[in-house]
């Protein structure tokens, strides 16, 4: 169900929200209702789905590799420093 398409019948139609959620099944007026402020505070834009929930936390395998490399780097770095103490 289009949520833009709902809203344009409604209005042509001269539908009340009842009406309307029993014409397109939605069990609750509110979901109309929330659509048509979106639509008054943002155009048709504020209709489209947007992306829900916590972003992922994949890592690029390159981001990855440049922290072996770094890590690397700082333990031989390291090890060499420990070296001047030792002898």
């Amino acid at each position: 169900m289009d949520n833009q398409k709902v809203i344009e019948y409604k209005w042509l139609h001269h539908l009340s929200l009842n009406q309307t959620a029993a014409k397109f099944s939605i069990p609750n007026t509110g979901t109309i209702s929330t659509w048509e402020k979106l639509y008054h505070s943002y155009g048709f834009s504020g209709l489209l789905a947007k992306k829900r929930g916590r972003p992922s936390m994949k890592k690029s395998k390159l981001n990855l590799n440049t922290k072996l490399t770094n890590l690397k780097k700082n333990f031989l770095m390291l090890k060499n420093w420990n070296k001047k103490f030792i002898n």
